[in-house]
C-alpha cells in the first residue's frame, strides 16, 4: 500500500490565499503564482483546508492513461489509448480528505511479456479486469479519486489500451468479446477512455459537479478498406477514416491512415493511432509519414506553464517518418505504436499517462 503523506493544517493569519504558505501542502505544487496546485505523482495524500473549513476548493480529477501494444510492422499499426476519465466538484469542510492519484497503464513488455504477437490475458485483463484502487491494472491506468470516510467522492477511473491491429486480427476480447464496455460506462466496445463521478458522501457535500469521460484513441493506420463495411458494425472503429488534415479522406488508402485521438475538456484525451515504417497507407504527399497527433485536453489552462497538458501522445511515424510512439501525461492515453526506426516493438517497455488531481482555492 502506498504511504499515506499528510499535509500540515497550520495556517498563519492576516488574510491572502492559503496557497502563499506552500507549508500546509508539503506534497503538492503550485501552478505560478495562482491559486491552483495539483498532485502529480502516483500515490497516496491527505489534504486538510488550513482554514477550518471556512475555504472552498475544487477539485479536478483524473485517473490514469492507458497504455498500448507493441508491434512488429507489416499493414497494421496499433490504435492509441485511451484517457483518464475525470470528476470535478467543489468541496468545503474541516474534515481531512484522502487524495488518490493513479498509475498510467503498462504496455505487454513492462510486465515481462515476451509474446512476438497480442498477448491475450494482457488484453484481457486489460479491459475487465477487477479494478485496484490506484493501481495500473496491465495495461489500463488506475483510479485517481478524493476520498472521505471511505466514500469516494470524486474520482477518474483510468483510460484502457489501444491494440495491434484491426477487424479480424485484434484481441479476442474485442473481436468476439464486448471490448471496453465493461469499464467504460456502457459506451460500446470501442471507446477506450475511462469515466468519471462527484457526488456528495459520507457527510460531506459536493457541489457544482461534472463528469466526462476519457477521450478514446485514435485508429490505426491499416489496409482493410472492406473494414468499413464489416458486420457487425460495431467491429468499426469508430475514429477511423476520420479526414486528416484537410486531405479528404474518402477512398482507398487514403481511408486506410491512422487517425487523431479524441480531444477532451479536462478528462486525459486519447492517443493518437500508430503506423508501421514500413508502408505509406496512401499518405497523399510524404512517403510513411502515417502515423497521427494525440488528442488535446482543455486540462492544460489549469497547468499553464507546468508542462502538463493531459493531451494525448502520438502514434509512431507521426509527423516524421520513423519516429517513435510517444505518452500522454495528466491522465493522456499514449500514443499507438508500430514498427518504427529501432525496429519491432513487441516487447518494449512504456506507460500511460499518471493521473492527477488539481486543486483550486475559489476562497
Amino acid at each position: 500500500m502506498p504511504i499515506i503523506q499528510h499535509l500540515g493544517t497550520a495556517f498563519a493569519s492576516g488574510g491572502g490565499s492559503p496557497l502563499d504558505n506552500m507549508g500546509n501542502f508539503p506534497n503538492a505544487t503550485r501552478v505560478g503564482t495562482t491559486n491552483v496546485i495539483y498532485y502529480g505523482g502516483s500515490g497516496s495524500y491527505t489534504f486538510t483546508d488550513p482554514n477550518g473549513g471556512s475555504s472552498s476548493y475544487r477539485f479536478t480529477v483524473v485517473g490514469g492513461g492507458g497504455a498500448t501494444t507493441g508491434d512488429g510492422g507489416g499493414w497494421y499499426g496499433v490504435g492509441g489509448a485511451g484517457g483518464g476519465g475525470c470528476g470535478r466538484g467543489t468541496i468545503q469542510t474541516s474534515n481531512t480528505l484522502n487524495i488518490n492519484v493513479a498509475q498510467g497503464g503498462a504496455s505487454p513488455g513492462a510486465l515481462g511479456y515476451t509474446d512476438q504477437n497480442i498477448n491475450q490475458n494482457w488484453a484481457t485483463q486489460s479491459a475487465t479486469g477487477g479494478n485496484n484502487g490506484i493501481n495500473r491494472v496491465y495495461g489500463r491506468g488506475g483510479i485517481s479519486n478524493v476520498e472521505y470516510g471511505g466514500s469516494a467522492l470524486i474520482y477518474g477511473t483510468g483510460g484502457m489500451p489501444g491494440f495491434y491491429g484491426y477487424y479480424s486480427s485484434l484481441p479476442d476480447i474485442i473481436v468476439s468479446g464486448g471490448g471496453f464496455n465493461g469499464r467504460n460506462g456502457g459506451r460500446g466496445r470501442w471507446h477506450n477512455g475511462g469515466i468519471g463521478y462527484a457526488a456528495s458522501g459520507g457527510g460531506v457535500t459536493v457541489s457544482s459537479t461534472f463528469t466526462e469521460n476519457g477521450g478514446t484513441g485514435g485508429c490505426a493506420a491499416h489496409q482493410s478498406t472492406t473494414a468499413r463495411d464489416v458486420s457487425p458494425s460495431s467491429l468499426r472503429h469508430p475514429r477511423d477514416g476520420l479526414d486528416i488534415g484537410g486531405t479528404g479522406n474518402t477512398t482507398g488508402q487514403a481511408n486506410c491512415r491512422a487517425t487523431v485521438g479524441e480531444s477532451t475538456t479536462l478528462s486525459g484525451a486519447g492517443g493518437g493511432g500508430g503506423s508501421n515504417i514500413d508502408d505509406s497507407y496512401g499518405h497523399p504527399t510524404t512517403s510513411n509519414i502515417a502515423g497521427a497527433a494525440g488528442g488535446q485536453s482543455g486540462l492544460a489552462s489549469l497547468l499553464t506553464g507546468t508542462g502538463l497538458t493531459g493531451d494525448g501522445g502520438y502514434g509512431s511515424n507521426y509527423s516524421s517518418n520513423g519516429t517513435s510512439a510517444t505518452s500522454g501525461n495528466a491522465g493522456g492515453g499514449h500514443g499507438g505504436f508500430g514498427k518504427d526506426s529501432s525496429g519491432d516493438t513487441w516487447t518494449r517497455t512504456f506507460y500511460g499517462g499518471e493521473g492527477i488531481v488539481v486543486v483550486e482555492w475559489l476562497g
